[in-house]
């Protein structure tokens, strides 16, 4: 079984310009002058140097900033520690306060942490509250002080008045 393409009649094959020191080049018979395995490697690599572009003009880094940033966090999201391979991206976050781009990034997270801290409007009491409410839940608090005996028993909450 091979790997070629069909020749298609009238269709000119042309060699990708990548394969050409191979022993048998692959053809080409896409539009562009690479075979299918090199236009993917080449637009992937397009795409890192686009990231690059974009790193150093909007947040006023250094070239190589983010590929450095990116290995100092484990190569993996600084809040949740999932690693992300090439193909999944993570986010630049920044802090929108802080006029100076280059100040206010503060590091790589992934979408979820991303759209979280959208949702939480990046305030750490959320964070602590989230955290103390998977510690302690408030209903094993509650079953743990249930009395059959008497179930108007009024319990106070563990919140604080707002009111």
């Amino acid at each position: 079984m091979t790997t070629e393409p069909l020749p298609i009649k009238g269709l000119k094959i042309r060699i990708c310009k990548d394969c050409e020191p191979r022993t048998k080049p692959l053809a080409a018979p896409y539009p562009g002058p690479r075979c299918y395995h090199h236009d993917k490697a080449w637009k992937r690599a397009e795409r890192e140097k686009r990231h690059e572009r974009v790193s150093v003009r909007d947040h006023g880094v250094p070239a190589g900033f983010i590929a450095r940033l990116f290995a100092y966090q484990g190569r993996a999201c600084a809040i949740c520690h999932r690693a992300k391979g090439v193909s999944k991206r993570l986010h630049r976050d920044h802090n929108h306060k802080i006029p100076d781009p280059a100040d206010a990034l503060r590091g790589l997270i992934c979408g979820k942490c991303n759209t979280y801290l959208g949702w939480i409007r990046d305030d750490p009491e959320v964070g602590s509250r989230m955290s103390r409410y998977l510690k302690d839940p408030p209903a094993q608090a509650l079953l743990m002080a249930w009395n059959d005996n008497e179930p108007d028993l009024a319990i106070p909450s563990p919140r604080k008045d707002t009111g």
